[in-house]
C-alpha cells in the first residue's frame, strides 16, 4: 500500500513538475515574443521621428518667425548622434523611452522656436539610446541561425518607417497642423515604453560600480568632439550658400570642422582609455565603409567577425554610422539645393528674377510664397525647382556607385 502511494506520490510529482516547466516554457515565450513584437514598435518610433518633421521644416520655421534658422530643428539629429555610440557601452539602456514620451509634448504647445529647438535636441539623447537598443535586443534574444532573419526585421521596420514619417509629416502639415506630429511621438513613446517594461528582461548581470567609477568610463572628450564635429559642419553647410563660401564666418566654421575632425580622431585613436570610436580596431572600419551596403548585411558582418562580448559595441558602430548619414544628410542635400536653385533663377528673365528675389529671399528658400507671384513668374520659379531637385536626386547615384564598388571589394565570411 505504501509502495502504491509512493509511486502515486511521484507520479504526481512528476507531472506537476511537467505542468510548472511547461508553463515557465509558455511564459519565456510569451515574453520573448512580446519583446520581439516591442523592438519593431520602438524602432517605428525612431524612424518616423527621424524623418517625420522634414516636409514641415519651411512651414514650423515660418510659424515660428524664424524662416533662417530651421536647419536647428535637426537639433535632435546632433545629441542623437552623439548618444549612439555610448549605448553600446551603457547600462540600463532602456531609460530612453521616456523622452520621447514627455518631450514632444513642448513641441505640441511651445510658441517659441527656440523651445522646439531645446525639446528636440533633449528628445535625440532618448532616441540614441532606442535606435540601438532593439539592435542589441534582437542580437540577445535570437538564436544564431536566426540573427539575420531578426536584423532583417528590425532594418524593415526601420525603412518603412523612414518612409511612412515624411508622408505622415506632410499629412499633417498640408491638412491638420504640424504640431499634431508630435502627438504621435507622444502616443508611440508610450506604447513602447510600456512594451519594454513589460517584456524586455536584462540577461546581463551588471556589475556593482559607483556612480563614479561609472562616470570615469565614459569617453567625454570624444563626446565633446563628436558634438563639435557635428555642429560646426552644420553651420558650414547652412551658411556656406546663403553667405559667400568666402565670407569670414564660413571659412571660420570649415576650419572649425577640420580641426573637431582631427582633434577627434587624436583623441580616440592616441588618448581615450575606453574610446567611443575604436579607430584602431578592424570593427570601426568595417562599419564606417560597410554600413552603406545595408544596415542588416553590415551588422551580421561585422558580428560574425568579432566576440560576443563585444557585439554591443559593434551594433553601436554600425549604427552611429548610419546615424552619420542621417544627420547630414539633410543639410548635404539642402546645401545641393540651395546651390542648384541660386544658379537656376540667376538664369532667369531679369524681371522674373528680381520677382522671385523679392518675394523668396535672395536664395529662394521659401517656396510658400510662389503662389503670391504673378502666374507667369510662378511657372518659371517652379520649372527652376524642378530643375533644382532633379539634381538633388542625381547626388545619391554618387553614394550608389560608392556601394556597388565596396559590395565587390567585401570577403564572405561564414556566420559562426
Amino acid at each position: 500500500m505504501t509502495t502504491i502511494d509512493d509511486d502515486s506520490s511521484l507520479s504526481t510529482r512528476v507531472g506537476s513538475e511537467k505542468a510548472s516547466i511547461k508553463t515557465s516554457k509558455n511564459k519565456r515565450n510569451f515574453r520573448q515574443g512580446g519583446a520581439i513584437l516591442a523592438v519593431p514598435v520602438c524602432y517605428s518610433m525612431v524612424g518616423i521621428n527621424i524623418t517625420l518633421l522634414s516636409p514641415s521644416l519651411t512651414r514650423i520655421a515660418l510659424d515660428l518667425g524664424n524662416l533662417g534658422g530651421r536647419q536647428w530643428i535637426v537639433t535632435y539629429m546632433i545629441t542623437y548622434l552623439a548618444t549612439t555610440p555610448i549605448t553600446g557601452k551603457a547600462e540600463g539602456v532602456n531609460s530612453g523611452d521616456p523622452s520621447f514620451c514627455i518631450l514632444p509634448y513642448w513641441g505640441c504647445i511651445g510658441t517659441k522656436f527656440t523651445t522646439l529647438i531645446v525639446a528636440r535636441g533633449l528628445q535625440g539623447f532618448g532616441g540614441g539610446v532606442c535606435v540601438t537598443v532593439p539592435s542589441i535586443v534582437m542580437d540577445d534574444i535570437a538564436p544564431i541561425e536566426k540573427k539575420a532573419l531578426y536584423q532583417s526585421l528590425v532594418s524593415l521596420v526601420m525603412g518603412i518607417s523612414n518612409v511612412v514619417g515624411p508622408i505622415i509629416g506632410g499629412a499633417f502639415t498640408d491638412q491638420v497642423s504640424w504640431r499634431r506630429a508630435f502627438w504621435l511621438n507622444v502616443a508611440l513613446g508610450t506604447i513602447s515604453l510600456l512594451m519594454t517594461v513589460l517584456f524586455v528582461e536584462e540577461t546581463v548581470v551588471i556589475q556593482e560600480a559607483s556612480a563614479l567609477q561609472k562616470l570615469k568610463h565614459i569617453d567625454w572628450f570624444g563626446i565633446m568632439g563628436i558634438f563639435a564635429f557635428v555642429t560646426t559642419l552644420l553651420l558650414f553647410l547652412q551658411w556656406g550658400p546663403d553667405d559667400s563660401w568666402s565670407s569670414p564666418r564660413v571659412i571660420a566654421t570649415a576650419s572649425g570642422t577640420g580641426l573637431a575632425l582631427l582633434i577627434l580622431i587624436a583623441v580616440e585613436s592616441l588618448f581615450a582609455k575606453d574610446p567611443l570610436l575604436a579607430t584602431t580596431s578592424a570593427l570601426f572600419y568595417t562599419a564606417f565603409f560597410g554600413v552603406s551596403l545595408r544596415r542588416t548585411a553590415t551588422i551580421i558582418g561585422v558580428r560574425a567577425t568579432c566576440s560576443n562580448d563585444l557585439g554591443s559595441m559593434a551594433i553601436s558602430l554600425v549604427t552611429f554610422v548610419m546615424s552619420v548619414g542621417f544627420t547630414l544628410g539633410l543639410p548635404i542635400f539642402e546645401m545641393v539645393h540651395k546651390i542648384t536653385l541660386a544658379k537656376e533663377i540667376d538664369a532667369m528673365d531679369p524681371t522674373v528674377k528680381e520677382q522671385a528675389k523679392r518675394t523668396m529671399g535672395n536664395t529662394g528658400t521659401d517656396y510658400i510664397a510662389i503662389h503670391r507671384m504673378p502666374s507667369q513668374a510662378q511657372d518659371a520659379v517652379t520649372h527652376a525647382y524642378m530643375n533644382s531637385m532633379l539634381q538633388v536626386f542625381r547626388f545619391p547615384l554618387i553614394v550608389g556607385g560608392v556601394m556597388l564598388a565596396l559590395a565587390l571589394l567585401m570577403k564572405n565570411i561564414r556566420y559562426p
